[in-house]
């Protein structure tokens, strides 16, 4: 009998502190951070089909500019048609310097102990502005090129400098510097406006470049040149934009 009062006085700590654990609220078996870890599983199952879908809009507008890039070149190959005059080559003696990717060309010859250096620059569209046409009147043509005239006499000789305008059957005389100091540091006397000079000093500038060469027949080869090339890089540009979004 003392053994069964013993039990109970046991058990009695027992039965306080099983009621006290289920009258408590019971404990969330996930953590608090659980929903928003089930939210970034759910939103990476279902990102593989987003990727999908956006790869497939991709494609499609890809495909659309990859087939009228092809279209624009083929018809600037079916189109393009080289200056007869260029088959030629320069006006002897120049030699040629045109470089892919740039719009630049370089003219060069030798004359006595001189090096001469053209180098020109195509700019579209100049010599139209300001003038009035009517709608049945062509529009001429009349495509202006600034040609810079280098002449040097040895590596360390100063630079007779020219700054030409050239248009169809055109050649003209802008200015006339004679450069000291190829990198100097403080600017150089670029020399009067040409069209104020003494009209006959004019012509005998004008008399110096004819005889190297540098003249009307020279001016129209360049103009081929420069227009020939900007159709060439034109579709050189085609070719490499369509080739870098194929890959």
């Amino acid at each position: 009998m003392a053994a069964a009062m013993m039990l109970r006085r046991a058990a009695g700590p027992l039965r306080r502190t099983a009621s006290k654990l289920l009258a408590e609220p019971r404990v969330a078996l996930l953590p608090r951070a659980a929903p928003q870890c089930l939210s970034r599983v759910s939103d990476n199952l279902f990102f593989p089909a987003r990727f999908a879908s956006t790869q497939r809009e991709a494609s499609t507008q890809d495909s659309g500019l990859l087939r009228i890039l092809g279209d624009e070149i083929s018809h600037e190959e079916e189109e393009y048609e080289a200056p007869r005059g260029l088959a030629r080559g320069p006006p002897q003696p120049f030699k040629l310097e045109d470089k892919p990717g740039k719009l630049e060309v370089t003219l060069r010859r030798s004359y006595g102990q001189e090096d001469i250096a053209l180098t020109a620059m195509f700019q579209p569209g100049m010599g139209v502005e300001g003038e009035d046409y009517e709608e049945d009147e062509e529009v001429p043509e009349q495509n202006a090129v600034h040609l810079t005239v280098s002449i040097t006499k040895g590596p360390d000789s100063p630079v007779l400098e020219f700054g030409c305008v050239i248009q169809k059957n055109d050649f003209q005389i802008g200015h006339v510097h004679f450069v000291e100091e190829k990198n100097a540091k403080e600017p150089n006397f670029d020399g009067p406006d040409f069209s104020q000079l003494d009209e006959q000093l004019q012509r005998q500038f004008k008399r110096y470049l004819d005889a190297r060469g540098i003249n009307e027949d020279l001016s129209n080869y360049l103009l081929d040149l420069l227009e020939d090339k900007e159709q060439r890089e034109y579709q050189r540009w085609l070719r490499n934009v369509e080739s870098f979004i194929r890959k």
